[in-house]
């Protein structure tokens, strides 16, 4: 009887009805087959058909429990566990199973051993592909994985969110690092919820706060959302129209600012009051768009004096045409940056300035500024006085020269022969920009495609007589030049100049030597946008032999790059 539904489930199961051919499978076994192997291999096999992996080892199991010395059941486990991707049960099924295979038994050994392969193939895509989605950050000490997560977030402070996302153990990690929450940026997406979130997760010890202008509208409403941020933990503070005096009073914290090391204020040209504290430790002071009070220059003056950088734009004092007794009551400044205000330089030490930039600054004729660390220098726009301003770091510099790796020179007035003495003074230049300037770019090109004399009397003295080979190329070190925008650009010129900075033939280095001549390096860029007297046939030239060059021709409202 059993052996009648056997074959009757085989038909269905060739047929691909393996619902009937269970149903026959099992009356099969019902009726006598609980001895007969074959039957539970089959069942396990159909089983598997219908997605019962559980069932099938079942009756896989069975199989080898009825005919422990056949290969059948071995086999039938081997493929099932691979199924489920267990493959160590799975391999140690297809051995066993090899193990019961007569010796002349080849076809089948064949088949087993080729299930083997598969098997061992598919534990090792399953290993690596473990390894390449483990998180292996979670065997680094907390520390170390901390200073990694810190690094991340130094580019942007919201990417702490995102690392939290990746993985339990990171989002544990992160919510426990109060360091990796010392950055308060508030704009104006929902700035009440982002300053509670931050203050608790670094436990209230910001290091750096920005309050943005459009914030204020939604933030203003509520006075406490930072009661609980520890005022004197915080080391950077910018506030755009913000009165961060009135602030502080308002939650009774007046004075808590006594750590404070770098303030920006941007007030949309209102009244600013300074916000009160200990002064002693601020080394970086920004103020723009403001104006300021008599009594709170004053008290700027009287206090702040240990700045090393100071920007100050479009700022006016009541009262008061310059801010030179600012700069005057700090002497340890490295950075100074100026825009669209008046300034008065009286005989000013600058010993450890190296950043001097104006930028549409009415500079006052008395100019005795000694600045012999400077090492940029960036002029641009409506800035008068601009030559006597070159003349004097050009009479006060010291026997070897000033130190400028920088010169900018960028939408403003000047005469070229106040320029050039700068240059042949600063051996140790790498960077000029003459840019949006008119009939002043060609003498300077001129100039460094040339050599030069020594320096006398301010001058550059030139004498047809002497071989000019014999005399040393004008900043050696020069490697990036921007001479855009400026319409008496000529290509002759320009060629001698680079070729001028071009290694011997047949040396390859990025320096150019003649005798004991000093090292002269290759330029590695050229600008020279909107400059139309520049021959375009002669751009491959320049594309060979500098790394960098950009020649943007504009003409009407269309452009293209040449």
């Amino acid at each position: 009887m059993s052996r009648k539904h056997f074959q009757q489930g085989l038909t269905y199961y060739k047929a691909g009805n393996f619902k009937e051919a269970l149903d026959q499978f099992n009356k099969a076994i019902e009726n006598g087959g609980q001895t007969n192997y074959t039957m539970f291999d089959t069942r396990a096999a159909v089983f598997s058909k219908l997605g019962e992996t559980k069932e099938a080892l079942k009756d896989a199991k069975k199989t080898i429990e009825v005919a422990p010395d056949r290969w059948q059941g071995y086999a039938r486990a081997s493929r099932l566990f691979l199924q489920a991707r267990k493959f160590d049960a799975s391999l140690t099924m297809v051995r066993m199973g090899l193990s019961k295979l007569k010796e002349q038994d080849t076809t089948r050994r064949a088949s087993l051993l080729s299930l083997e392969v598969e098997v061992v193939q598919a534990q090792q895509d399953a290993e690596r592909r473990r390894q390449r989605f483990s998180d292996h950050m979670g065997n680094l000490p907390i520390e170390i994985f901390g200073e990694i997560a810190r690094l991340v977030v130094q580019q942007d402070h919201t990417d702490v969110i995102s690392l939290s996302q990746v993985s339990k153990h990171w989002r544990h990690v992160i919510h426990n690092s109060p360091y990796l929450w010392d950055v308060l940026i508030l704009g104006r997406r929902r700035p009440t919820q982002k300053a509670k979130l931050w203050i608790e997760r670094s436990k209230g010890r910001i290091r750096e706060l920005s309050v943005q202008s459009r914030t204020l509208m939604d933030f203003l409403q509520f006075d406490e959302t930072l009661l609980d941020l520890q005022w004197e933990h915080l080391r950077i503070l910018k506030a755009q129209s913000w009165d961060v005096s009135a602030y502080l009073r308002s939650i009774g914290k007046l004075y808590a600012l006594t750590n404070l090391q770098h303030l920006e204020i941007e007030n949309d040209f209102g009244d600013m009051a300074f916000p009160p504290g200990d002064p002693s430790f601020l080394q970086h002071l920004a103020i723009s768009r403001t104006i300021l009070s008599l009594d709170t220059f004053e008290s700027i003056v009287a206090s702040v004096r240990t700045l090393k950088s100071l920007t100050l734009e479009s700022v006016a004092v009541e009262g008061r045409r310059h801010f030179s007794e600012l700069l005057e009551v700090n002497p340890m400044l490295e950075t100074l940056s100026l825009s669209s205000l008046n300034i008065r330089f009286n005989s000013l030490d600058l010993s450890h300035l190296t950043s001097l930039e104006l930028r549409n600054v009415i500079i006052e004729p008395t100019l005795l500024i000694d600045v012999p660390e400077l090492r940029i220098l960036r002029l641009e726009g409506r800035t008068p006085f601009v030559d006597s301003l070159m003349q004097c770091l050009v009479e006060k510099s010291s026997p070897d020269g000033l130190h400028l790796t920088e010169i900018v020179l960028r939408s403003c007035v000047f005469d070229s022969n106040s320029v050039l003495p700068l240059l042949q003074i600063s051996p140790e230049l790498q960077i000029l920009e003459v840019s949006n300037v008119v009939q002043l770019a060609t003498p300077i090109i001129e100039t460094l495609a040339a050599s030069y004399s020594a320096r006398q009397a301010g001058h550059i003295l030139r004498d047809p007589s002497v071989d000019s080979s014999a005399n040393p190329i004008l900043c050696p070190n020069l490697m990036h030049v921007n001479f855009s925008r400026c319409t008496d650009v000529q290509t002759g010129p320009l060629v001698r100049m680079v070729k001028s900075r071009l290694p011997p033939a047949g040396d390859s280095q990025d320096t150019a030597t003649s005798g004991a001549e000093a090292k002269v390096k290759r330029l590695i860029s050229l600008a020279i946008d909107e400059c139309p007297n520049v021959d375009s046939t002669w751009l491959p030239w320049f594309r060979s032999n500098v790394q960098s060059v950009s020649c943007v021709y504009m003409k009407k409202k269309a452009k293209f790059r040449a």
